[in-house]
C-alpha cells in the first residue's frame, strides 16, 4: 500500500523549510514538491503544496525501477533532479520516474578517523551559492559523515575539506544527537539537516558546511527528509 506522508511548514522557523514524515524524501523546484516514496519499488509522485489533504495532494509520477533510490535533490539552474541508489548517484525523469546512474560511484573517503565508507547515505542537497553536492553517510552509534559528491561524475570528491580530508564528522552540540537524516540548504548556503538520538528524540540542526559542527535549534516529530521551496 502507498504510504502518505504531510508537508508540514515551520514558519516560525523560516517560510520556505519543508520537513517530510517517515516514508517519502522531498525536494522542491519550480513550484513542485517532489516525493520518493516507498513501498517495495519507489515511486516519484508529485505534492500540490496548497492541498493539505494527504489522500488528495499527491499525484504518482512513475515507479522507479530501482528499490533502493533514497534522499535526492533537486540541482539549482538546471532543475534536475539527483538521487542515491546505493553506491550510485544518479538522475530521475522527472516526467517518468526512472532512475539512471552516474558512471562513477559512492567510494571510501579518508579523513581524521582514516578510511571511512560513505554508502549509506541519508541525507542529499546542493547549496545553489557554489553549487556543491553535500550528503551526509549514516554510521552506527558514531556521529555521521559530512561529504561531497561530483555531480557530473557521481563520485565523492577528495580533498573536500582539505588536503587529504574528504569528509568531516557532523558533531552536534548535544552529545546524544549523532544520527542525522535528510539535508536541506538555504538560499544563503545555510545547511539545516534533521538529528536524532537513535530512540525517539528529533531536533532540527543548523551545519556548519565547512567542519560539521552542528547546533539543535529546534525539537521536531520524526522526520525523514527535507528540502527547501525557493518559488
Amino acid at each position: 500500500m502507498k504510504r502518505f506522508s504531510t508537508v508540514v511548514i515551520f514558519a516560525a522557523l523560516i517560510s520556505s523549510l519543508l520537513a517530510i514524515t517517515p516514508g517519502e524524501r522531498a525536494l522542491a523546484a519550480s513550484g513542485s514538491c517532489f516525493l520518493v516514496g516507498e513501498p517495495s519499488f519507489h515511486y516519484l509522485s508529485d505534492t500540490d503544496l496548497s492541498d493539505i489533504n494527504p489522500l488528495t495532494n499527491e499525484a504518482t509520477i512513475g515507479w522507479s525501477s530501482n528499490s533502493r533510490v533514497g534522499p535526492a535533490a533537486v540541482q539549482p539552474g538546471t532543475g534536475v533532479l539527483f538521487a542515491v541508489e546505493t553506491p550510485k548517484l544518479g538522475t530521475i525523469d522527472t516526467g517518468t520516474g526512472d532512475f539512471t546512474p552516474l558512471s562513477g560511484g559512492i567510494s571510501n573517503q579518508i579523513g581524521t578517523l582514516g578510511p571511512q565508507s560513505l554508502v549509506d547515505v541519508s541525507g542529499l542537497a546542493f547549496d545553489s551559492t557554489s553549487g556543491t553536492l553535500f550528503g551526509i553517510a549514516r554510521r552506527s552509534g558514531t556521529p555521521d559523515l559530512l561529504f561531497q559528491l561530483d555531480p557530473t561524475t557521481g563520485n565523492t570528491v577528495d580533498d573536500a575539506f582539505g588536503p587529504g580530508i574528504g569528509y568531516v564528522e557532523i558533531v552536534s552540540n548535544l552529545v546524544t544527537q549523532r544520527d542525522f537524516y535528510g539535508l536541506a540548504v538555504d538560499a544563503g548556503g545555510q545547511l539545516r539537516a534533521m538529528g536524532n538520538d537513535g530512540i525517539s528524540q528529533w531536533k532540527l540542526h543548523t551545519i556548519d558546511k565547512t567542519n560539521g559542527a552542528a547546533v539543535s535549534i529546534l525539537n521536531s516529530s520524526e522526520v525523514a527528509d527535507l528540502s527547501h521551496d525557493f518559488s
